[in-house]
C-alpha cells in the first residue's frame, strides 16, 4: 500500500508532541467511542491429543459455536487514510481486551493512542478469557480452536455481514505475547486474513518455563472464577507474576498492583499447544514488526541471562527467519522495559514507534 501523501506524517508528528507533555497531561478527553457487544462464532477445529506424548496428534475435533466479547473503537481524530483501516488487537495469557486500554491506566492505552492517530480498534476477549466462552480448557482452549475463532471473525468483519458499522478490508493485527504467538499461527494458515503484523513481547525464541506459581483460578480468587473448571490457571503469587512480566524500577507500582488485581486465567491447553505459534508462515508478504522489551524474561532469555539484544543484533533480528516473504520486516527493542511493555514506563515510547512504523509502511 503507497503513502498518501506528506499529510500521513500528521499523526506521528501529533504523538510526538502529546508524547513530550505526557506526564502533564492526561488522555481523558481524547478518548475514542467505544462499544461492547458479542460476536457468535462457529469454528470446526482439529485440536491436538495431548494424551499422545511422542508426536503432536491433531484428532480432537472441535466444533461449536462460541461467544466472543468484543470492544469496538471509532477514532475520535477522523483522519480519512486511516478511517477504513482497522487495528484488530489480541491479548496475552491471564489478560483480556483491557490489556490495550492498559488497565485503564489511560496515559499507557494503545487504543487511546491509536484513536489519536485515527485508527478503529477492536480488542477481543480470546476463547476462554474475560467474557468470552469458557468450553472445556484442555480439550478445547488449544491455539488450533484459538487460530480458527480469530480466522472466523476476521472473515466476518472482511464480509457484508460484518458485526462493525462498516466492513474492513484492511486490516493490521496487533498482537502481545500469546496473542503474538496466534498471529504467527494465524498467517501461517491463513496468510491473507490480515494485511499487517504487529507482534509485541515475542521473538522466535520462547522460554517455557517460569518462575512462578500457577494454581486454579477457582482456588486463587473463588469469587470471581469459583465456577470455572480447575484447568483455568493464573498467578498465584504476585512476585511471580512481577517477575514474568515486568522489570524492575520501570514502572509504576500503582499500575503493577492494578494489573495483577485485574489479572484473568489461562487454560491448560493454551499452554500445551503454545509452540504452535512459533512456525515459519512462508506465504505471508506483508509488513511485520516485532516490538518487545530489553529484558522479557518469556523471549529473550539465554539460560537465565535475560537481553533482547539491539534492532540489528540478538533475539528481534533473529525472528526473521519465521517470516522470510515479510516485506518489510523490522523490529524494535524497547530500552527499560520488560515483557508486558505497555505497563512500563517505556509504553507510551513503544506505541508511538507502532503508530510511526505504520505510517513509514503506508498504513
Amino acid at each position: 500500500m503507497a503513502r498518501v501523501s506528506n499529510l500521513r506524517w500528521l499523526p506521528l508528528l501529533l504523538l510526538s508532541a502529546l508524547c513530550l507533555f505526557s506526564n502533564a497531561t492526561p488522555l481523558a478527553t481524547r478518548q475514542p467511542m467505544c462499544t461492547d457487544f458479542t460476536i457468535p462464532v462457529t469454528i470446526h477445529a482439529q485440536n491436538q491429543d495431548l494424551s499422545v506424548v511422542t508426536a503432536p496428534t491433531f484428532n480432537i475435533t472441535v466444533d461449536g459455536t462460541f461467544n466472543i466479547f468484543a470492544r469496538y473503537c471509532e477514532p475520535q481524530v477522523n483522519l480519512p487514510y486511516h478511517g477504513d483501516i482497522l487495528q484488530f488487537l489480541v491479548h496475552g495469557l491471564t489478560y483480556t481486551n483491557k490489556y490495550w486500554t492498559a488497565d485503564g491506566w489511560d496515559r499507557n492505552s494503545w487504543v487511546s493512542w491509536a484513536s489519536v492517530s485515527g485508527y478503529p480498534t477492536l480488542a477481543i476477549d480470546c476463547l476462554g478469557s474475560g467474557n468470552s466462552s469458557h468450553p472445556d480448557p484442555n480439550l478445547v482452549v488449544q491455539m488450533q480452536a484459538q487460530v480458527e475463532t480469530l480466522h472466523r471473525i476476521l472473515t466476518l468483519i472482511r464480509s457484508t455481514n460484518s458485526p462493525l458499522p462498516r466492513r474492513y478490508n484492511k486490516i493490521i493485527y496487533a498482537g502481545h505475547s500469546y496473542g503474538s504467538l496466534l498471529g504467527n499461527a494465524l498467517v501461517t494458515k491463513y496468510p491473507t486474513d490480515v494485511n499487517v503484523l504487529v507482534l509485541t513481547g515475542y521473538s522466535s525464541s520462547l522460554v517455557t518455563s517460569i518462575n512462578a506459581t500457577l494454581l486454579p483460578a477457582q482456588i486463587t480468587n473463588p469469587s470471581k472464577f469459583g465456577s470455572l473448571p480447575p484447568e483455568y490457571l493464573q498467578f498465584a503469587d504476585k512476585e511471580g507474576f512481577r517477575d514474568t512480566f515486568y522489570h524492575v524500577n520501570d514502572y509504576s507500582e500503582d499500575i503493577f498492583e492494578l494489573d495483577y488485581s485485574l489479572q484473568g486465567t489461562m487454560a491448560t491447553g493454551e499452554v500445551a499447544t503454545i509452540t504452535q505459534g512459533l512456525v515459519v508462515a512462508s506465504g505471508f508478504t506483508g509488513p511485520v514488526y516485532v516490538v518487545t522489551g530489553k529484558y522479557d524474561t518469556l523471549f529473550c532469555n539465554s539460560g537465565g541471562a535475560v537481553d533482547c539484544g539491539t534492532n540489528t543484533a540478538g533475539f528481534l533480528p533473529n525472528t526473521r527467519q519465521l517470516f522470510p516473504a515479510a516485506n518489510p520486516f523490522d523490529v524494535a527493542v524497547l530500552d527499560n522495559a520488560g515483557h508486558c511493555w505497555l505497563m512500563h514506563y517505556a509504553g507510551i515510547i513503544g506505541v508511538v514507534k507502532v503508530m510511526g512504523w505504520l505510517t513509514t509502511v503506508g498504513y
